[in-house]
């Protein structure tokens, strides 16, 4: 337990101090991004395994239309805003447990900032 506060704080001083978004570069997590299209599209209402993408940050968890999302992640009360993001792709099953989504996790923060960045480009503007 003591790891995981340890880690909120760390994220949530990080996100103060500039945020994972204001270091990140969308062109380079565009190229980054290509690991998450085996199961993410970026086209709205286009879902594959996974939900599409398009104009997520901002939006609550769990609200794409079409997408047959998981109770936990319906039921979890976030909003994918840059820190929450940060947390649940550094590990998925960690910030909601009962996620369908089968992936381990981010480790590097510079390529999470730069995917984080490029999300923020996938606007419905």
């Amino acid at each position: 337990m003591r790891i995981r506060t340890f880690v909120s704080a760390a994220v949530g001083i990080m996100f103060l101090t500039g945020g994972v978004h204001a270091e990140g570069d969308p062109a380079k997590g565009k190229r980054a991004f290509a690991q998450c299209v085996a199961c993410h599209s970026i086209d709205e209402g286009k879902h594959r395994v996974g939900p599409s993408l398009h104009a997520i940050m901002g939006k609550p968890a769990g609200a794409a239309e079409g997408y047959d999302y998981s109770p936990a992640m319906r039921d979890s009360g976030l909003t994918w805003d840059d820190a929450t993001m940060a947390e649940f792709l550094a590990k998925p099953r960690d910030k909601i447990a009962g996620t369908k989504m089968a992936f381990a996790g981010i480790r590097d923060d510079k390529r999470m900032a730069d995917i984080i960045a490029y999300l923020h480009t996938l606007s419905a503007d």
